[in-house]
């Protein structure tokens, strides 16, 4: 079993290496001979003795009227077998580590032609559930401050578990995050959520409505839909600077909520 196992590990097949120890013990055999005492098919054994053959670890000992013989080659031809692939081994990570040189020195100047693009905002689209929460939670780990249009309404009907986990994951890596909200009768009768995350907010009038769920940091503005969970990054410092001007001008006239 042990040297099943070795020749294996070697690159021989299951049944291959099977066929060339019970050679190397017995000696001389055919392939009937070879499939009764292997209890492989015959037709998969000439097949695997045609490999070994060509590999030189399994020799023709005799040939009459077309019946060959096999016999297993001298075992020296597994250390020239490991030595090859040893040298193969050799020159493969030399080719690797040439293109991974060669990719080194690339970086830079695709790097460098991207940001000769001026004025195009780079936009990653996130769909489904798992990408909004993918999308949402990059505002955390950005340890910048979150500037927020639009209700929580959405975000608490719609996935529930997931803001608890937002609120109380901000509030414990210490994210500065400011909403703005619309007014609505509900908010004013109580009857919509109170779970705000704890976050200061201040309300547009009643009549005012903010379509949308947009949230602005770092140089990044994400829009985001919970009823169909999918969410738009755009990145570019200067649309963000112009909503961060807009959101503070909103801010300062705004009612405390």
């Amino acid at each position: 079993m042990a040297f099943n196992d070795t020749l294996q590990k070697l690159g021989f097949s299951k049944k291959a290496s099977l066929v060339y120890l019970t050679l190397l013990k017995s000696g001389e055999m055919s392939a009937s001979q070879i499939a009764k005492e292997t209890k492989i098919v015959r037709t998969t054994v000439y097949d695997i003795l045609k490999e070994l053959v060509a590999d030189e670890f399994v020799i023709v000992s005799s040939e009459i009227k077309d019946k060959k013989k096999f016999a297993a080659g001298d075992p020296e031809k597994l250390v020239v077998f490991v030595d090859n692939q040893s040298r193969e081994m050799i020159e493969q990570k030399k080719i690797l580590d040439e293109k991974q040189q060669q990719l080194t020195e690339l970086i830079p100047q695709l790097k460098a032609m991207s940001e000769e693009v001026i004025g195009k905002p780079k936009t990653h689209f996130y769909d489904g559930a798992k990408g909004l929460v993918q999308a949402l939670s990059f505002c955390i780990t950005s340890k910048q401050p979150v500037m927020i249009y639009g209700s929580l309404e959405p975000w608490v009907r719609w996935m529930p578990d997931h803001f608890e986990w937002f609120a109380a994951e901000a509030n414990k890596r210490k994210v500065d995050i400011r909403r703005i909200d619309q007014k609505t009768i509900g908010k004013f009768r109580g009857e919509e959520s109170s779970n705000d995350g704890g976050w200061p907010v201040r309300f547009l009038p009643v009549g005012f409505n903010l379509p949308g769920f947009t949230l602005i940091y770092g140089d990044k503005i994400l829009q985001a839909s919970f009823q169909r969970p999918m969410a738009t990054i755009i990145e570019d410092k200067e649309m963000a600077n112009s909503q961060k001007t807009v959101y503070e001008l909103f801010w300062q006239f705004l009612r405390e909520g």
